[in-house]
């Protein structure tokens, strides 16, 4: 493991990533970026981690400078595996399951590369949870970035001035294509006074891990108690299928889940229930706001177009999507899977129809080919989008006729509450 502070294969793949992610998700965007410290502040962005690797992904394309991420050993596979996470940047940890003699002397070892890292400018990244799920909770913190914290300041007293970075990374749904990721940088929290005034003991590394989880639950939701769960996850993606901003969703769940609503929770949960118990999903509803007029001739004049854009990536978009959901069982995988075999299968299957037409007719063609390729793909997903809404609008529809009761009940809740227009 090199002591370096930037890679030149990051470098790389980073723009054809960033598109990927473009495309894949509906909307992207990263909030707070101000909130970065300046280069030559040593820092450590910390992460909630609800989405396998995507989340890594995700904070790698939001952040303003290479992360050096923290990430379990078993990524390390010995050969070229190695050598390619290591050129990513990526430091392993060594957890008990990993069933190494010598786990403490091997992270010991990694924590030694960090604060070198650290001192040269290289901007470490982690988990502080340890594990992932699918869930929009923060789970208990591991103390492990506290201790790399004081080894940084045991080893190197001039990284006094090092800064922790929350950053929540948000999904309104967890695998689906075009769905919403918000990525949301928080107040770098200086360590300066704090470790002038806490010596390196564990209560101090478990008061320390305390800040951390204040800084994160700023930037992320964090719905509790476990008991309102479903309710409090079930009305915060109805938000979000509206077009509620990150801002309005997490004043709902300050407003909620901290000031306490039981009234409205209790109202909610029933409610929620009997529209599961009919299978119906309420992210369907009230889509026909989103549609007009301009709409229908958009999804008139993109067809024949998109058309060509779904002959032309169907295929290795196919290819991709089974492959997924044949191999690929545990959920928290799904979208990091089905946007990775995406940056690999389409630009390959195009190079390929790129070069046939090459051998067959000229370069001009070729490069038509694939101006057009990337002009009709862009098309094709906005033509989807746009068909997508169309669908839930006649789902609600046919829904709120089937079931006019239950939705006279959703509508004088929903008239309650007035968080959604913020």
């Amino acid at each position: 493991m090199k002591v370096k502070a930037t890679s030149v294969l990051y470098s790389i793949l980073f723009p054809f990533v960033w598109l990927t992610a473009k495309l894949f998700y509906r909307k992207y965007k990263v909030e707070g970026l101000h909130n970065f410290p300046e280069r030559g502040t040593p820092c450590i962005v910390v992460s909630n981690h609800q989405n396998g690797l995507m989340d890594p992904l995700m904070c790698c394309l939001s952040a303003p400078r290479q992360l050096h991420f923290l990430t379990r050993a078993d990524v390390f596979k010995p050969g070229l595996a190695f050598r390619f996470v290591s050129a990513l940047n990526m430091l392993p940890v060594y957890r008990m399951h990993d069933r190494v003699s010598d786990m403490t002397a091997k992270n010991n070892e990694v924590f030694d590369i960090c604060v070198k890292r650290l001192k040269i400018g290289a901007v470490v990244a982690l988990f502080p949870e340890g594990n992932h799920g699918n869930s929009k909770t923060l789970r208990p913190l591991k103390k492990g970035l506290a201790r790399l914290v004081y080894k940084a300041i045991e080893q190197d007293p001039s990284m006094e001035n090092i800064h922790i970075v929350p950053m929540g990374v948000h999904y309104d749904s967890y695998e689906d294509f075009r769905a919403r990721c918000i990525v949301r940088i928080g107040e770098a929290i200086p360590l300066k006074k704090w470790l002038a005034e806490h010596p390196n003991t564990p209560a101090n590394q478990s008061a320390l891990m305390g800040e951390v989880k204040k800084g994160l639950q700023e930037v992320i939701l964090d719905l509790q108690p476990k008991t309102a769960y479903p309710a409090l996850n079930a009305y915060t993606r109805f938000m979000e299928s509206q077009g509620a901003s990150l801002d309005q969703v997490l004043s709902f769940e300050a407003n909620w889940t901290r000031a306490g609503k039981p009234s409205l929770i209790e109202e909610f949960e029933p409610l929620a229930a009997d529209f599961q118990n009919q299978s119906i999903d309420i992210e369907t509803f009230n889509w026909s706001k989103k549609l007009g007029f301009v709409n229908y001739i958009a999804l008139f004049l993109m067809f024949p177009l998109a058309i060509l854009g779904y002959f032309i990536h169907a295929l290795p978009a196919l290819v991709s999507s089974q492959i997924v959901k044949g191999k690929i069982k545990d959920p928290h995988f799904t979208s990091t899977f089905k946007m990775s075999f995406g940056i690999i299968l389409i630009p390959l299957f195009t190079s390929v129809i790129a070069l046939v037409i090459g051998i067959i007719a000229s370069w001009k063609w070729t490069l038509l080919f694939l101006f057009a390729s990337i002009v009709l793909g862009i098309i094709a997903v906005l033509f989807y989008d746009q068909f997508s809404a169309l669908r839930r609008r006649n789902t609600e529809k046919k829904l709120r006729s089937l079931y006019p009761v239950l939705f006279k009940r959703w509508d004088d809740w929903q008239s309650k509450m007035r968080l959604i227009k913020g």
